[in-house]
C-alpha cells in the first residue's frame, strides 16, 4: 500500500454526516481508527477477524466492541457480519473503488502488454522506424486511456456516457497536455463528492474542459470516505 500512504479526511462531512451522528462517541472512534486499518489492509476496504482480535487491535473492551457493531448493523455506516465466529467490517466506497482500480490496470497491462507483443513481431528487420507509425501507437494509448477514463466516469457517477468523439476529445486533449489516467480520475471523484457542484455538469465537455480541468484537479476535495 505503499503507493497511497493517506486518504482524503475532511473534518465538515465527518462532522455533517447523519449517519454517524446516531451513534455514540465511542463508535465513531472506533469507526476512525478501523477506516485507517481499512486503508492499509491487503484487502482494502475489508477486514476479517475474530472478536477478540478486533478488540486487541482497537485496544476496546468487549462492551465497546458490541456496542460499535450494533450500531453499524442499525445504522449501517458500516457492513459488519458474522459467519462462523469470522467478523467482517467493510466499508462499502473504498472496497468497490479499490476493485475497480485494480481491475483498470490489469486492463491497461493487458492492452500494453498486447501492444508490445505487436510491435515486437510486426518489427521491420532493419531498425529505421516511421515516425507516423510511433504517432499511431500514441494515438492508439490515447483513445484506450480515455476510454478507460469515461468508464469510470459512468462508473462514479452512474451515467451511461459512450465513448463518441464528442465525449472522448476533451479526455485525450488533457492526456495529450501530459495529465495521467490517474489525474483524470481525480477530477472525477473530487467533483462527484463534492455537494455543490450540479450533477448536469458532471459530464466530460465541463469535467475535462481547457477552462476547467487545472482548477478541479488543484482545487480542495470534499470527499468522504465512510
Amino acid at each position: 500500500m505503499g503507493k497511497a500512504p493517506a486518504f482524503q479526511f475532511y473534518i465538515r462531512d465527518w462532522l455533517a454526516d447523519p449517519l454517524l451522528k446516531m451513534v455514540c462517541h465511542q463508535t465513531k472512534g472506533i469507526w476512525i481508527d478501523i477506516l485507517c486499518y481499512l486503508w492499509e489492509s491487503p484487502d482494502r476496504g475489508k477486514l476479517e477477524g475474530k472478536d477478540e482480535q478486533f478488540i486487541k487491535m482497537l485496544s476496546c473492551t468487549t462492551q465497546e466492541w458490541e456496542t460499535f457493531c450494533a450500531d453499524a448493523s442499525v445504522t449501517k455506516f458500516a457492513d459488519v457480519t458474522k459467519s462462523n465466529g469470522i467478523v467482517t467490517v467493510c466499508n462499502r466506497r473504498m472496497y468497490r473503488e479499490e476493485k475497480y482500480r485494480k481491475n483498470t490496470r490489469i486492463r491497461v497491462n493487458r492492452f500494453r502488454a498486447k501492444r508490445k507483443s505487436n510491435a515486437s513481431s510486426n518489427a521491420p528487420v532493419t531498425p529505421p522506424s516511421s515516425s507516423s507509425s510511433s504517432k499511431e501507437i500514441k494515438k492508439e494509448s490515447f483513445m484506450t486511456l480515455a476510454k478507460e477514463v469515461l468508464k469510470y466516469l459512468n462508473f462514479a457517477g452512474k451515467k451511461n456516457f459512450t465513448p463518441t468523439k464528442a465525449n472522448l476529445e476533451p479526455i485525450i486533449a488533457r492526456l495529450k497536455e501530459g495529465h495521467t489516467e490517474e489525474e483524470c480520475k481525480t477530477v472525477i471523484e473530487k467533483k462527484n463528492r463534492d455537494p455543490d457542484f450540479n450533477d448536469k455538469y458532471f459530464r466530460p465537455s465541463t469535467l475535462f474542459g481547457p477552462s476547467k480541468f487545472e482548477g478541479y484537479l488543484n482545487e480542495r476535495e470534499k470527499e468522504k470516505v465512510w
